[in-house]
């Protein structure tokens, strides 16, 4: 126990805790230094983390993803730009409050060096793309499924029918959904984001159609999310999760385009673009009790499925070097990729968590990265960790046999590098029937880089 604590001495001044609700509200705090953050008291008890740093939304704050994806983030490593317009770094960890499988809160550990994590004074703000300002063209990838995906997209943005969007946890639901809207004539009106797993059923029909006043104990005015997006675009995640009671109120207020709040008497007309989202298959939903026929069919209209990464093995390198560029204007970084080596072990993986393991793994390697490109090193046990331990045995053998077979090669580190280097041209060549484009963007790489390199390895006939 010594130890550890010596090492939090070193390492950090102070241990903070914030513990948020299912919504992200903040409700116990207990925090060392609050001018460290440029906070008082009163900014906490009831806000939200996206409220009190100008770098953060809803989803780049680990606190908002735990609540709202059920993600947990172990030795994250953080820069904060305060409301005084100071950048200041921290180290948390980020865990779940679960009732059975439902996520109800979650609760983060902050660790930071007074003398040392106070980065820069009235900095200015990072400037940051969030799903508020994301497009069709923001959606990536060049393989036949995500190309139709974005092609049926364009078609459908300004039709009044509801959207019903199914794919694996992770795929980018709701970056389509919001995509869909901010590229319609609704972009200036809400879009409003509701996970339907996560509140009760009494709660979520308040929060979905509002209350009057008196209409139960201590009941106040309040207006509903359908009301909120009147005029933009209403998103169901996790449709399936909704109780089927709820369904069929929502079934109706789909179908007569209005809505009654709890304890009202006169019907409000709307109009509110319905998109919904299941992480179950189209057969699955068919053929289970989550979700109502009836709704089902009045919800998918117009419909898309993701598919999983692993599916689209041809775009993880697009992918990667989007968030790459991404993570370079946030945090004013000059990181030019991945290498080669890591692009080979991006292929290969499996990627469980889909295009959102991708990004966090990305989002992670670029804040620790230490030099002028991402390398094994900086994602290894993050990828080992989601890989499991099959998968990893596997790793650590592959990693042996290369490294035994460059030992007995008897050549140099370069003269090997450029051996394995001049096979992977020739085998892409093969892949492609030597289309210059084709392999190009198999192995990553610009055209006029693989020109250069067919010239440089002899390649060229």
């Amino acid at each position: 126990m010594s130890n550890v604590k010596n090492k939090m001495d070193i390492d950090s001044s102070f241990r903070d805790i914030i513990l948020v609700d299912e919504t992200g509200a903040i409700r116990y705090f207990n925090i060392g230094d609050l001018d460290f953050f440029d906070l008082k008291p009163e900014d906490l008890l009831g806000k939200r983390i996206p409220q009190l740093y100008d770098n953060l939304s809803d989803e780049t704050s680990t606190l908002m993803r735990a609540v709202r994806f059920g993600e947990e983030y172990l030795g994250c490593v953080q820069e904060l730009i305060t409301k005084g317009g100071k950048r200041v770094r921290q180290k948390s960890d980020t865990l779940c409050v679960k009732d059975g499988e439902r996520v109800v809160g979650a609760i983060e550990f902050a660790f930071y060096n007074e003398g040392k994590d106070i980065l820069s004074i009235h900095a200015p703000a990072a400037p940051l793309r969030d799903l508020s300002q994301i497009s069709l063209d923001d959606i990536i990838g060049e393989s036949p499924r995500i190309t139709e995906v974005k092609k049926k997209a364009a078609k459908v943005i300004d039709l009044q029918s509801p959207i019903l969007i199914t794919g694996p946890t992770g795929t980018g639901k709701e970056m389509l959904a919001r995509a869909i809207h901010n590229s319609s004539k609704r972009r200036q009106k809400a879009f409003v984001y509701i996970n339907c797993g996560a509140l009760p059923e009494n709660l979520l029909e308040s929060i979905l159609f509002g209350t009057k006043k008196g209409s139960f104990t201590d009941a106040m005015e309040k207006e509903g999310l359908f009301q909120l997006a009147d005029k933009g675009t209403l998103f169901l995640d996790e449709i399936n999760s909704m109780p089927l009671g709820l369904q069929g109120k929502l079934l109706k207020a789909i179908e007569d385009k209005c809505i009654r709040p709890i304890g009202g008497e006169e019907e409000i007309y709307l109009d509110v673009r319905i998109i919904a989202s299941s992480n179950l298959g189209v057969s699955q939903l068919l053929s289970g009790s989550s979700l109502r026929k009836d709704l089902y069919f009045r919800l998918s209209v117009i419909q898309f499925e993701l598919p999983a990464l692993k599916d689209r093995d041809e775009d993880v390198l697009l992918i990667a070097d989007y968030y790459i560029a991404h993570f370079n204007r946030i945090l004013g970084r000059r990181l030019s990729g991945v290498c080669g080596e890591l692009r080979d072990l991006f292929l290969r993986h499996s990627w469980p968590g889909n295009v959102r393991e991708l990004r966090n793994t990305l989002e992670s390697a670029c804040y620790g990265a230490d030099g002028s490109s991402i390398t094994v090193g900086d994602v290894q046990e993050r990828l080992l960790t989601a890989a499991g331990e099959n998968q990893r045995t596997e790793f650590m053998q592959e990693s042996q046999l290369i490294w035994e077979q460059y030992t007995g090669s008897g050549l140099s580190l370069k003269a090997y590098l450029t051996q394995l280097e001049r096979r992977r041209i020739q085998e892409a060549l093969a892949q492609t029937g030597g289309d210059t484009g084709q392999t190009a963007r198999l192995l990553g790489i610009s055209p006029q880089l693989l020109r250069q390199k067919k010239q440089n390895l002899n390649l060229e006939k």
